[in-house]
């Protein structure tokens, strides 16, 4: 996409990622919705994984190679889905499947070369099958429109800057007892 940021971007994914698990505002609506008493979305996960997102995202970062543009763009696509539907809230019973789904569509659409979706689905801990509606459904709710314009993805890139300063300056903040007088937001671009 654009040349490589000069910030750890596997590190502000994962703070970024953790951020939208605590906040109950950021929603999306899954076509493959279920009554409220039955649970969420095909996203949805039966128990929280054992792994963090964190851990996870740091897998993914081992075993797959890509740039790191696939990470700010899969986080794009997060975001498209976030302020386009409403509905239902990214959690931690989602938030694993839904970056594995972002990434996947993220490395076949941006890079030249990239892994079919068995060894995807191998490293991502989910079987090929549902790793194709995961990705048929999440495809659906970006409209299949995954262009991101150079300008668009510049001013995500540098709010992802700043929201690692800004988590570097509170981290320095609060191991040296100074208190911080705000805290980071997890809203990175509109």
């Amino acid at each position: 996409m654009n040349s490589e940021p000069e910030f750890p971007v596997t590190i502000t994914c994962t703070k970024i990622l953790e951020s939208f698990t605590n906040k109950t505002s950021l929603l999306f609506r899954s076509r493959y919705w279920i009554d409220i008493v039955g649970g969420g979305s095909i996203f949805d996960a039966r128990r929280v994984p054992s792994i963090s997102i964190e851990d996870y995202v740091m897998r993914i970062r081992k075993l797959i190679a890509c740039s790191d543009s696939c990470y700010i763009s899969a986080l794009l696509y997060l975001d498209r889905i976030v302020q386009k539907h409403r509905l239902y809230k990214i959690t931690k019973l989602n938030i694993h499947r839904l970056f594995l789904t972002a990434m996947v569509i993220s490395v076949k659409f941006n890079e030249d070369v990239y892994y079919n979706n068995e060894y995807w689905a191998n490293v991502g801990g989910v079987k090929c099958e549902e790793l194709n509606e995961l990705e048929e459904e999440m495809l659906c709710l970006l409209d299949f429109d995954l262009h991101i314009s150079k300008p668009k993805y510049r001013r995500y890139s540098k709010s992802m800057k700043l929201y690692y300063d800004k988590l570097i300056s509170d981290t320095y903040a609060k191991d040296s007892g100074v208190e911080s007088e705000d805290t980071a937001d997890s809203s990175i671009d509109s």
